[in-house]
């Protein structure tokens, strides 16, 4: 026959061995959800670099099409002021009153 310590020390070890088992899996689940939050966040800094990475090619052409832009007014303002050497420089005196400054 068994004695009530050895039944309360069964029951009480049984309780325990209950216990740590949905401890582990409480942290196991935890753990998961952790691990899954870190997936969705890396996979989202993923697709968000992909998606950059589509729409360089369209970025590099604006830019390409401003810096060509740039480059003709700069040979338009070069030709007007009379510096690509294929006018006379005696007329190139700075006068404010120049159209060519664009103050009016």
């Amino acid at each position: 026959m068994i004695s009530y310590v050895e039944l309360t020390y069964f029951i009480l070890n049984s309780i325990c061995f209950i216990l740590i088992t949905i401890m582990e899996a409480v942290g196991l689940a935890i753990g998961i959800v952790g691990l899954a939050g870190q997936l969705a966040k890396v996979s989202q800094e993923w697709s968000n670099m992909f998606s950059e990475m589509k729409e360089i090619g369209y970025a590099h052409d604006s830019v390409l099409h401003d810096l060509r832009t740039e480059g003709f007014r700069l040979k338009r303002w070069e030709k007007t002021w009379g510096l690509d050497g294929t006018s006379s420089q005696q007329n190139h005196y700075l006068n404010p009153n120049d159209e060519r400054y664009g103050l009016q």
